[in-house]
């Protein structure tokens, strides 16, 4: 956890260092997420139903860079997902999504983007 604030940390420090040298636009935009979910079927099961609330917070941040002739931009989303009843199955989930564009001649611009998803494993059918 620390080498992510550290990691977050040294990245905007270099984005704001060649914002104002470079004459690069930089956006950072923070959010936050609470949500509660309530299911009266936990286990998706037509007997031994059991009913359970979720609480899921989730702070974001989302990085920018624009110029003239380029831009890139990261988005990153850590969720912890609270179970009331069942706390065994709290779980930390993380997105992340990196895109990036360069506009290298007239007609001609590459398009890099990359994401990335951590969540539980889904349901087994039986």
């Amino acid at each position: 956890m620390k080498t992510t604030i550290f990691a977050l940390i040294a990245t905007c420090a270099i984005l704001l260092s060649t914002s104002l040298s470079f004459g690069l636009q930089t956006t950072f935009t923070p959010g936050i997420l609470f949500s509660e979910e309530y299911t009266d079927n936990h286990y998706r099961t037509n007997n031994d139903k059991e009913h359970e609330c979720i609480t899921i917070i989730a702070p974001s941040i989302k990085a920018q860079i624009l110029e003239k002739t380029g831009g890139a931009e990261i988005f990153y989303k850590p969720s912890y997902v609270a179970y009331d009843k069942f706390d065994d199955n709290n779980i930390l989930r993380q997105s992340a999504i990196f895109s990036g564009w360069a506009q290298i001649v007239k007609n001609f611009r590459l398009d890099v983007s990359d994401s990335f998803l951590r969540t539980e494993e889904p349901d087994e059918e039986e």
